[in-house]
């Protein structure tokens, strides 16, 4: 299924006005819908994706945008930027743009049906969740290959997380009237193959690794749980976390950053392996913050409303190296 070409028009600008004491600034969105992803392939180039088949494309980093072809009614509940150039987006089916979002093609390897919840593009390789399963591309995701299959006790997943060309993990979890529990996979040998566990934490929401054996994780009831030993284990974390604070994202930033976006429209940093936190932006209108990229570029957030906002590093001292 081709969509038919529409030209791209820039239609974002920066606004420069710092929008809270800690050096992040709002940058002008090309429209008022929901963002739900965030993926960038390097400094300058990266993709967002939303409701309604909205999509944008940004060419400096984050500091404008400009809109993609609508791809369909369906929203994106994943985004990737491809090295290549090559966009990815999903939810049910997965659908691939070679020119910035002027005309988007759906992938027929993989079939229509189950929510696709995350990619992460992995040196020439891209991984996808897809419900319980994880795939694997070599091709900028017009074919794939399944790595692990749906469980007869079918385990969730909804985050990729990979620390190395190596080693990655997928997390996630399950709730209902039964209870709840988290559910992590484990790859060793670059995503060929996976171990699974069921976790005796609560479902998990986000989270993000350091290292291969250490990571953080955030669960649906709003606590932080970290990991010393590449999730076999983990420990509540002792520390100054707001109360009643969810996340919809966490992520890890080298050396020692750990940046949340929360349910209502908040980023908080913690510079010490999420011991303790900090916040340091706030949205005015409260509008919940769904996606966080990290890597390479500078600290951008994605939200309701079409918020984007970026962490202002010009004015800081010094950049952070990425991971």
């Amino acid at each position: 299924m081709l969509v038919r070409s529409v030209v791209a028009v820039f239609l974002a600008l920066p606004v420069v006005a710092p929008v809270s004491a800690q050096d992040w600034i709002r940058v002008r969105s090309f429209t008022d819908t929901t963002f739900t992803d965030v993926d960038f392939a390097d400094a300058d180039r990266g993709a967002v994706g939303g409701a309604s088949g909205v999509n944008g494309f940004t060419l400096d980093g984050g500091l404008s945008w400009f809109a993609g072809t609508n791809f369909g009614s369906e929203s994106a509940s994943a985004v990737c930027m491809l090295p290549s150039g090559t966009a990815l987006v999903a939810r049910h089916s997965v659908l691939r743009s070679t020119d910035a979002g002027r005309t988007w093609t759906r992938v027929d390897d993989v079939p229509e049906g189950l929510g696709i919840a995350d990619f992460q593009s992995v040196g020439t390789r891209v991984f996808m969740i897809r419900s319980g399963e994880i795939w694997a591309s070599d091709d900028d995701g017009l074919h794939w290959s399944r790595k692990l299959e749906r469980s007869e006790a079918p385990l969730s997943f909804y985050r990729l997380r990979f620390v190395s060309p190596m080693v990655g993990y997928a997390l996630g979890g399950s709730l209902n009237d039964a209870g709840s529990a988290a559910h992590v996979a484990r790859t060793e040998d670059g995503g060929e193959n996976w171990t699974t566990a069921v976790v005796p934490i609560r479902k998990i929401d986000a989270g993000d690794f350091e290292s291969a054996e250490r990571g953080l994780v955030a669960t649906y009831e709003g606590k932080l749980y970290r990991t010393e030993d590449g999730a076999a284990t983990f420990a509540a974390v002792e520390g100054d976390f707001p109360r009643d604070t969810y996340l919809h994202d966490l992520r890890f930033r080298a050396p020692d950053r750990y940046y949340a976006a929360t349910t209502d429209g908040r980023i908080l940093l913690s510079t010490d392996s999420g011991t303790h936190w900090r916040e340091v932006f706030r949205d005015d209108d409260g509008r919940s913050l769904n996606a966080l990229s990290v890597q390479p570029a500078a600290t951008i957030a994605v939200g309701d409303g079409g918020l984007v906002v970026q962490e202002n590093l010009v004015f800081q001292d010094g950049f952070d190296p990425p991971r």
